[in-house]
C-alpha cells in the first residue's frame, strides 16, 4: 500500500509541471494561430496588391500594401527585415504613381537592411538599384546625409564596384568628352526617357565600362552602346593619368512612328 502511495505521489509531482506547461501552451497557441491568420492575411493581400500593381492601379495597390505592413509591423516589429519586401513594393507603387514618398519609404527599407547587417543581400542591393534610379533632385535637409549615403552606395553599385567603394565620382561628363557619340533611337521602342549612362574613363582616355540600370531596356541598351563609342582626352588627377568614374545622359524622345 505504501508502495503504490508513493508511486502516485511521484505521478502527481511529475505530472503537476507538465500540466502547467500544457496549459501555458494551450493559452500561447491562439496567439501563435491569430498571428499566422494574421501573416496568410498578409500574404493574401500582397498578391491582391500584384494584380493591382499590373493594372496599373496604383491608388489600390499602395492601399493594399499599407494595410500588409500594419500586419507585418504588428508581428515582426517595426525595424525588422522581414518587412523589406513589402516596403520596397510600396515604394516602387509610390514611384509608378508619381508620389515623391517613395523615395522615403525606399530609405526606409535600406536604413533597415543596414541596421541588420543586410546591404550586401541581394533583395538589399535590388532595393538601392532602384532607389539609385529615382530622379536625382533636392532631398529635404532632414534626409540629406542619409541620401547621399545610399545615392553614394547606389553609384558604387552601378559602376559594378561594391557598395562601399572609395572614387570619385565626377558626375555628368558629356561636355567633358572629346567625341560624343550619339546614341540613335531603337526601333521597338515607344517611350521618351532619359538614360543615364554609368562609365569608367580609363587612363587614355577610353571608356572601359558602360552600365545603364535604369529605365526601357532597348534605350538603355543603345545608351550603352553610344557610351563605348565615346572618348575623351585622358583626365589628369595629381598630376598624372588617371581612370575617372561618372556618367552621359542620353536623352530619347517617342515621335510616334
Amino acid at each position: 500500500m505504501k508502495t503504490l502511495s508513493f508511486a502516485i505521489t511521484i505521478l502527481l509531482l511529475v505530472g503537476l509541471p507538465a500540466a502547467r506547461e500544457l496549459a501555458r501552451t494551450n493559452q500561447a497557441n491562439p496567439n501563435q494561430q491569430t498571428q499566422s491568420a494574421d501573416l496568410a492575411e498578409a500574404d493574401r493581400l500582397e498578391a491582391l496588391a500584384a494584380v493591382q500593381f499590373s493594372k496599373h492601379d496604383y491608388k489600390q495597390a499602395a492601399e493594399l500594401l499599407k494595410s500588409v505592413l500594419v500586419i507585418r509591423e504588428k508581428s515582426f516589429g517595426e525595424k525588422s527585415p522581414d518587412l523589406t519586401k513589402t516596403l520596397h513594393g510600396l515604394a516602387n507603387v509610390y514611384y509608378k504613381a508619381g508620389k515623391s514618398k517613395g523615395g522615403i519609404v525606399y530609405l526606409r527599407a535600406l536604413t533597415i537592411q543596414q541596421e541588420a547587417g543586410r546591404l550586401s543581400y541581394p533583395e538589399s542591393l535590388q532595393v538601392l538599384t532602384d532607389y539609385g534610379c529615382l530622379p536625382k533632385v533636392e532631398a529635404d535637409q532632414s534626409i540629406q546625409a542619409l541620401r547621399s549615403n545610399f545615392m553614394k552606395r547606389a553609384e558604387c553599385l552601378f559602376e559594378g564596384l561594391k557598395g562601399d567603394c572609395n572614387i570619385s565620382f565626377e558626375g555628368v561628363l558629356n561636355r567633358k568628352a572629346s567625341r560624343l557619340s550619339l546614341a540613335p533611337y531603337p526601333p521597338g521602342a515607344h517611350v521618351t526617357q532619359q538614360i543615364d549612362v554609368y562609365i569608367m574613363v580609363d587612363e587614355f582616355g577610353r571608356v572601359a565600362k558602360a552600365n545603364a540600370p535604369c529605365g526601357d531596356q532597348l534605350l538603355r541598351q543603345a545608351a550603352a552602346d553610344a557610351a563605348l563609342q565615346t572618348s575623351f582626352k585622358p583626365m589628369i588627377v595629381n598630376g598624372t593619368p588617371a581612370p575617372v568614374y561618372g556618367f552621359l545622359i542620353y536623352r530619347f524622345v517617342y515621335q510616334g512612328r
